[in-house]
């Protein structure tokens, strides 16, 4: 075995890849840590598709009531895959309407946007995972012999190497607190 290789098999061979390399340090743009707001957000997404307003963290931290705000959304729609389509980037939005608190939507993601009386816009993005009744009924079908003791992680749209580089805390939690097996050379192929 190459100790070069992450994978050194007769079919594949895979390169054990520096993500610091000095021959690409000049195409990597490492960010600063993001400060969040400390000021809560006053739409929380809900199970079965809800926006649920809360009131006091409006009253607290924005210094509103209810009828201070009007809320409209757009929800965001994946666009079939057509050839020549950039995958995660192509999208649609729905008409603007309405937003009613804790009122199911349809939408599985939103955009919503709220003006206050004051001339404050407030913009959020909102991810309404549900249960789909289908995809449940069809998985209870299913008896595994054995309960399941294995999680599964995937972080999609991101490279090994990207993710070594500027996800630091993820990579320390998983490796510290989780103890995972890395399953090398289960790569994309593009």
């Amino acid at each position: 075995k190459n100790p070069a290789l992450i994978i050194d098999t007769s079919g594949c061979k895979i390169p054990k890849l520096d993500p610091y390399d000095p021959t690409v340090a000049h195409l990597i743009s490492l960010k600063g840590e993001y400060i969040c707001s400390d000021i809560p957000l006053f739409m929380t997404p809900q199970p079965n598709g809800i926006i649920h307003l809360n009131v006091s963290i409006l009253k607290q931290y924005y210094n509103s009531t209810p009828d201070d705000i009007q809320c409209w959304y757009q929800a965001i729609l994946r666009k079939h895959e057509e050839p020549g389509n950039v995958r995660e980037n192509d999208y649609r939005t729905t008409k603007v309407a309405e937003l009613e608190f804790d009122k199911p939507l349809k939408h599985e993601y939103i955009a919503a946007r709220c003006y206050f009386s004051n001339n404050y816009t407030h913009e959020q993005y909102l991810p309404l995972v549900k249960l789909k009744t289908e995809v449940e009924e069809e998985r209870s079908k299913i008896k595994p012999p054995s309960p399941l003791n294995v999680i599964l992680l995937g972080i999609d749209s991101v490279s090994k190497l990207n993710f070594i580089r500027h996800f630091l805390k993820t990579k320390a939690f998983l490796k510290d607190k989780m103890k995972p097996f890395e399953m090398k050379g289960y790569t994309k192929v593009g």
